[in-house]
């Protein structure tokens, strides 16, 4: 299954350097399932999906075809008028500085077609700590004049790591990319913080984000700075909310009963999950009307969190109703993420801290 996606996925072109320019209708994956890259000599393929905002990076498999995904960046492309071209080419010469059309500059060029190119989120001058931050933070947008924006890390790898000739797609998806988490977002860099000049992941060694990621690093190995979500999961790890001796965070896997019962306890302010009530008899009724308690490892919708948040804040009111105290999820019964579940228990904590 993962190797049927991956191959329906890379192929847009035959086993060729350079192929002419594709048409631009949207391609989704079983339009494409019947193609296949095959190796051209060079270790990458590059697939730039417009609609997606992503780019993945594919290496070989043992049979020499680039079903491998290695690599996923969140970038901008052009926007309406000036919209990145649909196609397939090689990639060209490269610059460590590239003056734009527009005045500014970028780090870590990579030419892809004419004047579209690979290249970092744009800056003043040819000086890293003069980012425009608010282009840095329209990644995963359409806002460039046609290039491909991205992180500086993510440029100079490409920079670094894709050779001349390496076979670059640019399409329009109609499904996600094969790499979850999809990098959709980055991490929003507030203008007025002192490090706003520089690009997070640029790696030199005067960049004062380096010190500061260094001191406010989380333990998560699938969570790094810059991840959807992440101001969300370090909130609710300091506060030993969720993850805490945990090697991973598992954002995108689906909330367990037992973990929100454990969170929502200590939010709420009681020690025992069944605290005896003895108050008006209407209460006592709604309190503790029987029914069947979920199993550990049973998942969580919205509205179940709901009915959980509502039973032991009546619970801690006295067994008064519970009305707006705290943001609730709706009734959906969808499942939930813990990554999703994060976001509530964040402002279900801000909510108890004003207590």
């Amino acid at each position: 299954m993962k190797r049927r996606y991956c191959a329906a996925a890379l192929a847009l072109c035959l086993a060729v350097a350079l192929l002419p320019r594709l048409g631009g209708t949207a391609r989704g994956a079983d339009e494409i399932a019947a193609l296949t890259t095959q190796s051209n000599g060079l270790p990458y393929y590059i697939m730039v999906d417009r609609a997606q905002h992503v780019v993945t990076v594919y290496g070989l498999d043992e049979e020499g075809y680039y079903t491998v995904p290695v690599r996923a960046m969140a970038c901008s492309v052009g926007k309406p008028g000036d919209e990145t071209p649909v196609g397939t080419w090689s990639a060209g010469e490269r610059f460590p500085w590239c003056y734009m059309v527009d005045g500014s500059y970028g780090q870590y060029a990579t030419r892809i077609y004419r004047g579209i190119m690979f290249h970092s989120v744009c800056y003043r001058r040819n000086d890293p700590s003069t980012l425009m931050t608010y282009e840095y933070n329209d990644l995963g947008t359409s806002v460039s004049r046609g290039c491909i924006r991205l992180q500086v890390g993510d440029a100079k790898w490409v920079y670094e790591n894709c050779a001349v000739g390496t076979i670059v797609t640019i399409f329009d998806g109609t499904e996600p990319g094969p790499l979850e988490p999809i990098p959709t977002a980055v991490a929003y860099i507030d203008p007025a913080d002192p490090k706003a000049g520089w690009d997070p992941t640029d790696p030199r060694e005067e960049n004062p984000w380096r010190a500061w990621m260094e001191e406010n690093a989380l333990p998560f190995s699938d969570v790094r700075f810059g991840a959807k979500g992440y101001d969300t999961i370090r909130y609710v790890y300091e506060k030993g909310l969720m993850g805490a001796g945990e090697e991973t965070f598992r954002p995108e896997e689906p909330l367990t009963w037992g973990e929100a019962e454990t969170v929502v306890r200590q939010l709420s302010g009681l020690e025992e999950a069944r605290r005896p009530v003895l108050w008006r008899f209407a209460d006592l009724l709604w309190l503790t009307w029987e029914r069947e308690e979920p199993e550990p490892n049973a998942l969580v919708t919205g509205q179940t969190l709901d009915e959980l948040v509502g039973r032991y804040e009546t619970l801690r009111r006295g067994g008064s109703p519970l009305e707006g105290s705290v943001p609730i999820l709706g009734t959906g019964e969808e499942i939930l993420t813990r990554g999703q579940a994060a976001v509530f228990f964040r402002a279900y904590h801000m909510k108890t801290e004003k207590r």
